[in-house]
């Protein structure tokens, strides 16, 4: 139209539409609406300084849409050392709010060979940050551990997902 909008109607009704905020949804043509971003990517892992993982599988695919990213990896132990926590950095920053909209994050993770206790392990993301961390859950899931390299071996396999939402 005479606006620049691209319009798309399924006979009178509007479908969506491009303004130059981006893709918008109906009628809606508010700018925090519009889907302004889709991207998909390999993102090379980085660990703390005394893990290192297999550069067969250093590799995390994300996609984000909008500002939600998606984060999937294998994390494949091919040396490790000393008790640091163990991290593992992301493609981008988790978002930062303070309360009530905390933005802190947890993922899933199905692992091979990890020291976990007799309990379960969860990745998480904290506020504002970009670095991955996992837990440890004990005494009946009211407590969590940081895991530390202690924990792992060389062989240990952690499937990591993640979805979070960052600020770009």
């Amino acid at each position: 139209d005479s606006t620049g909008v691209i319009k798309f109607r399924n006979a009178t009704n509007q479908k969506a539409s491009i303004t130059s905020n981006g893709l918008c949804f109906g009628t809606d043509t508010a700018a925090a609406n519009a889907l302004d971003d889709y991207e998909e990517g390999e993102h090379t892992i980085t660990t703390n300084s005394n893990l290192t993982a297999n550069s067969s599988y250093n590799k995390a695919d994300y996609t984000k849409v909008g500002n939600m990213v998606t984060v999937s990896m294998l994390l494949y132990v091919s040396s490790v050392s000393g008790s640091d926590t163990v991290t593992v950095s992301l493609p981008f920053a988790n978002r930062s709010e303070s309360v009530p909209r905390m933005c802190n994050t947890v993922g899933s993770v199905m692992f091979k060979g990890v020291d976990t206790g007799d309990n379960g392990l969860i990745p998480y993301l904290d506020n504002g940050s970009s670095v991955l961390r996992f837990y440890r859950l004990y005494d009946n899931n009211n407590s969590f551990y940081a895991l530390d390299n202690s924990h792992l071996s060389v062989g240990d396999e952690m499937y990591i997902t993640i979805t979070y939402k960052t600020a770009t």
